[in-house]
């Protein structure tokens, strides 16, 4: 009988830990999947100017907001609150990633003769300062979709302080699907108009030489 009886709580004991295995095997966290904004922008080279604008040239940013520093990836209800995705995030920065656009797409474009990070210690002659205040999914228009992005942009000159010119760019762009990879299928082409706009501004104004 003792053995019997241990026999039935060693079975117990067994079921119960297999359950209870299961059962987190049911509830596995589902894996991250990292995003980017790419560095590379389609048809730029059509924007390349013989003779360079600018000697040197910074790009910095003049004013970073808590979303663009971090790696969230970001959307506006129909409340327009702003949430994050849960299992979704920018592989880097928004800032980050936006400087990096902007740095190929001026090299591409022969906008100057060096083009420099924001972090570099060089001695520049121009610097390029950019705010970008929106960028986002928007789901608060209904039952429409849409990828936002505005930037200001300052050409300033590094020497005296003068600014050659300010400019608001924005872009809009609908979403293919209404989740993380269609926002960021939309914000890339967001992000490439507003790098070929300011591409073209910036081969308009004067860069002082």
């Amino acid at each position: 009988m003792p053995y019997t009886k241990n026999l039935s709580y060693s079975v117990t004991i067994c079921a119960t830990l297999l359950f209870a295995l299961s059962g987190c095997a049911t509830k596995r966290v589902p894996p991250t999947h990292y995003y980017t904004i790419s560095s590379v922008t389609p048809v730029i080279e059509k924007q390349r100017v013989e003779n360079p604008r600018f000697d040197t040239l910074r790009i910095s940013t003049a004013h970073s907001s808590r979303m663009n520093e971090s790696t969230q990836i970001y959307y506006q209800n129909k409340n327009f609150q702003r949430e994050p995705y849960v299992y979704s995030r920018w592989y880097d920065s928004v800032d980050t990633m936006m400087q990096n656009k902007l740095l190929t797409a001026i090299k591409s474009a022969n906008i100057a003769h060096t083009v420099l990070p924001a972090a570099t210690s060089a001695d520049t002659t121009m610097v390029l300062e950019t705010d970008t205040i929106e960028f986002i999914q928007d789901f608060s228009r209904g039952g429409k979709c849409v990828a936002k992005i505005a930037m200001l942009a300052t050409l300033i000159d590094n020497k005296t302080g003068k600014s050659h010119g300010s400019r608001l760019f924005r872009a809009k762009k609908p979403c293919r699907s209404y989740d993380a990879p269609g926002g960021v299928a939309a914000l890339n082409d967001a992000a490439n108009t507003i790098t070929l706009e300011l591409i073209g501004w910036l081969e308009e104004t004067d860069g002082g030489n």
